[in-house]
């Protein structure tokens, strides 16, 4: 990290530089209908700090909450060794593509564009699927995790007619989920995302403190942390893979961000400390909460909060925010099923107008159907989480970076960036197949827990 910082640092201090970057993945200007036809007005920048906030707001996420289940499964050895390798390589291949988008000047980029300029139509049509399987997946883990909640509120509140009964959930669901997801100006959606993110850091600090809480009432101290050190379980390794790697995952929205900055040349040091950030906050909170918990660590570790108005309140927030911000994880797979050709044309006029609303919403309609009944039968919130970042997010994060950027660089790749790309690549591939086939075996296999506290 601190050779590709030094390389960062050197490209800011380069007035040169730091102009090419400018002119090149990133657009001051944006165009604008007027009565006086298109004009390009110049877009307000943001500070460092608040491009921090929003890079940060976009990493952290629920995927958190299924890590002291992944440090489990692995141990707590080898889970640090292996959040701060994947923490270093995910912050390393996100850099490569902010290096290919600055080959040359344009006006807008994102990444499936740039995947189809580098690689073809191949490429472009994979990372829409991914995008949308990835979106999907987000839906669902949000629906497994309310799922959960009123499961595990209304078993603990001993409310008989509600608890055990996911018919109940699913039809909460239909009642006020699908509704939101008909509103297609999804401006204000962006208010209770910012609430999410400050409902999940009120849930971890709760959380946090009732782990301490649990360390002190067993007398626990620092020999159980170096006892637990020594755990290494590599045949559960690809557990954690795809929850750590849905946990850092944040290349999409990378572009986005760096465009919305004033000095856009700085982007990559501002990276750096928010992965820096990331790697401290993953491997402090699931670890606490693995020796707080130790071999009865919960599936989602937010719920293992006991019974209390103040806890119920931090879930119940969580909770709610939850479901707020999923009409924005589900537009992008709309958006996407809505372009494939057979559809479009059904759908919208050659200007864009909707033409057939029915089925535009009943194909809607049918995908969430599908999400519910996904969410009510998971028993594994974790191995959930684990199947979806082995396949796509590793897919968007580890391989095709590397193949974008060996095919955008050919001949001019430094040897030791080529043994880092590569052995991102590799890990990528290999975790993550072995990822997917064993979260799928263990879903099977999977006990459901036992509900209460």
């Amino acid at each position: 990290m601190e050779e590709l910082q030094h390389q960062t640092n050197a490209a800011e201090d380069d007035p040169l530089v730091e102009d090419r970057n400018m002119r090149s993945s990133v657009s001051s200007y944006e165009e604008v209908d007027s009565d006086e036809g298109t004009l390009r007005v110049k877009k307000p920048k943001s500070n460092e700090l608040q491009a921090s906030f929003n890079l940060f707001k976009t990493f952290i996420g629920i995927g958190i909450l299924a890590l002291p289940k992944s440090f489990m499964y692995t141990g707590l050895g080898l889970s640090l060794v292996v959040m701060i390798l994947i923490g270093y390589l995910n912050y390393h291949t996100m850099l490569l593509t902010v290096e290919i988008a600055d080959r040359k000047p344009r006006e807008k980029i994102t990444y499936q564009s740039m995947a189809r300029e580098i690689l073809g139509d191949w490429a472009y049509k994979s990372v829409m699927y991914s995008i949308f399987f990835i979106q999907t997946g987000c839906g669902i883990s949000g629906l497994i995790f309310a799922h959960q909640f009123l499961r595990s509120t209304f078993c603990i509140y001993e409310v008989k007619e509600l608890c055990e009964n996911p018919g109940y959930n699913a039809l909460f669901f239909a009642l006020v989920i699908i509704p939101l997801t008909f509103i297609n100006n999804l401006h204000y959606f962006y208010i209770p995302s910012l609430f999410s993110t400050i409902f999940l850091l009120v849930g971890l600090s709760a959380q946090t403190y009732y782990n301490f809480d649990l360390l002190a009432a067993k007398d626990i101290g620092w020999n159980l942390f170096f006892d637990k050190l020594g755990e290494f379980n590599l045949l559960h390794l690809p557990l954690l893979f795809g929850v750590a790697i849905y946990a850092y995952e944040g290349v999409g929205i990378l572009f986005e961000i760096r465009a919305s900055m004033e000095k856009p040349g700085r982007f990559g040091r501002l990276l750096s400390w928010i992965m820096i950030s990331l790697v401290v906050i993953y491997t402090v909170f699931p670890s606490i909460s693995y020796l707080a918990f130790g071999e009865d660590t919960p599936d989602i570790i937010l719920l293992s909060l006991p019974k209390s108005s103040s806890y119920l309140i931090v879930k119940s927030l969580y909770a709610l925010s939850v479901v707020l911000v999923y009409p924005l994880q589900m537009a992008p797979s709309f958006k996407i099923i809505e372009e494939i050709d057979f559809l479009k044309e059904r759908l919208y006029s050659q200007n864009g107008k909707d033409i057939n609303p029915p089925l535009k919403y009943s194909i809607r309609l049918l995908l969430q159907a599908i999400m519910i009944v996904i969410a009510i039968t998971t028993k594994s919130f974790q191995l959930f989480l684990n199947l979806i970042g082995s396949c796509f997010f590793t897919y968007l994060g580890f391989v095709l970076p590397v193949i974008m950027y060996k095919k955008a660089f050919e001949g001019k790749i430094p040897r030791w960036k080529k043994i880092v790309n590569w052995t991102a690549g590799v890990i990528g591939v290999v975790l993550g197949s072995i990822g997917i086939v064993l979260s799928i075996i263990e879903m099977f296999k999977y006990d459901e827990e036992p509900v209460g506290v």
